[in-house]
């Protein structure tokens, strides 16, 4: 049975101007998280974060629960990419990473971390990237990336583009 690819509302919050003609709209999920770290060598923590997953091609990015804010506008007009990763997928994905995140070293063995989702409270919209100068910025972190980096990275998770409104 083949689930229905759900369908991204709104968009992250920016104050960068979405004028441009030149924006491409990236499916994501937010997915709220609630981690507990204890270790041998540390104190207990409690910490709330925002995982970022990429609905086209299934990266992970974390950020503090305050900086995402997510508009309930339909988005500019853009180059929309394809939701290729499904709700449960996604959640999978944030979880593991967040499970992994600070992992290395000899220590690692002596921290554990127990991460949860309300799933009721994930949702999928679109993070805006706009092109400049033949680079690709993100509107979130206002991170760079070269366009033909860009460009091998949207093809090689999607299955095709289709253009905005």
């Amino acid at each position: 049975m083949h689930k229905e690819k759900e369908t991204p509302k709104g968009y992250i919050k920016t104050d960068k101007d979405l004028t441009s003609n030149k924006l491409i709209l990236q499916p994501v999920y937010v997915i709220p998280l609630e981690i507990f770290k204890t270790g041998l060598l540390s104190r207990p923590q409690y910490v709330h974060k925002l995982a970022v997953v990429e609905a086209s091609g299934g990266t992970v990015e974390f950020f503090p629960t305050k900086k995402i804010k997510i508009e309930d506008k339909e988005p500019p007009v853009g180059v929309r990419l394809p939701v290729n990763i499904e709700k449960g997928e996604a959640v999978r994905r944030a979880l593991m990473a967040a499970e992994m995140e600070g992992r290395g070293g000899w220590r690692s063995f002596l921290r554990s971390v127990w991460p949860s989702v309300a799933e009721d409270k994930v949702c999928i919209c679109w993070r805006i990237w706009y092109l400049d100068d033949n680079q690709a910025v993100d509107t979130v972190t206002s991170k760079k990336i070269d366009g033909s980096v860009w460009l091998s990275i949207v093809m090689s998770s999607e299955k095709g583009l289709v253009e905005g409104n």
